[in-house]
């Protein structure tokens, strides 16, 4: 992926009914460390919430943080629930985590009136290692065109499907792209991995870095209409051999029933008809 001199930026808000601005850090240390693997949805573990340390550097507090900073009675701040918004080099948000039980401490004053600040809070899904990378290109240039993903190894493609649904869902991405109009072309020559599929499906229906599910319920979801077109439709599927090779054999919870048999019969039970190739 191409190397771009320009950082995201990005701005801490409280998870309440205003959004209530928290401060912009310049960085923030210890973000990605999720090494998730898409096959985890077929797992009979439950995930479990991870208390995360991250270091705001550079934090630009409010007035409101300020005020709370020096009202507090012990040595954190209770922030609650947060969001961690991803900005690009304009200010706009492209993208959020949520992070919850959220405390702030250990807060250093700089000469320049910014802070340096460690948070400690929980993810449901800590933030992919590899995503950090693509939200820097993506805040200078989202995808133009299909199959970017490729060039990132198996095994990491999960982070492009994290960026591309927390990208798509944001109110101003959803102005920023087009719907895409059929007929649906699925380019399978580079599905090598479950996470490859969805990276796959996603273009296939709305476009470069497009988002149509990370699992088989979110994928039943974007067939419900919930991004994108709704089912149904039409789908080619090309070099369908290429996602049997890697999918086909891979075991799930069910019985007798492949990956790729789960995800055909989701496709197939919300009447899309698929044309292999």
């Amino acid at each position: 992926m191409e190397c771009r001199e320009a950082r995201v930026r990005f701005a801490v808000s409280a998870d309440d009914e205003d959004d209530s601005h928290l401060g912009s850090p310049l960085d923030i240390e210890g973000l990605y460390t999720g090494s998730y693997g898409a096959l985890e949805e077929f797992s009979y573990v439950e995930p479990e919430v991870r208390m995360s340390c991250l270091r705001l550097l550079g934090l630009n507090p409010s007035d409101q943080l300020v005020e709370s900073w020096f009202r507090r009675e012990s040595t954190g701040i209770d922030l609650g629930n947060i969001w961690i918004n991803i900005l690009d080099p304009t200010g706009r948000v492209i993208g959020a985590y949520l992070a919850g039980s959220a405390e702030l401490d250990a807060c250093v004053v700089k000469d320049d009136g910014s802070i340096d600040a460690e948070v400690h809070c929980c993810f449901t899904t800590e933030p992919h290692a590899g995503a950090g990378d693509i939200w820097e290109s993506w805040a200078i240039s989202p995808p133009v065109s299909k199959n970017d993903w490729a060039g990132i190894p198996p095994g990491r493609r999960e982070a492009w499907v994290e960026v591309a649904g927390r990208y798509g869902w944001t109110v101003e991405a959803k102005d920023a792209r087009r719907p895409v109009s059929g007929p649906y072309v699925l380019e399978g020559e580079n599905i090598q991995d479950l996470a490859s599929f969805y990276c796959a499906i996603g273009e296939a229906i709305n476009g470069p870095g497009g988002y149509y599910g990370s699992n088989l319920a979110a994928l039943d979801d974007c067939l419900s209409g919930a991004l994108g077109q709704a089912a149904p439709f039409s789908l080619e599927w090309h070099d369908f051999d290429t996602a049997r090779e890697a999918l086909g054999m891979l075991e799930t919870h069910v019985p007798g029933k492949s990956v790729l048999d789960l995800i055909l019969e989701c496709l197939v039970h919300r009447r899309v008809e698929i044309a292999r190739r």
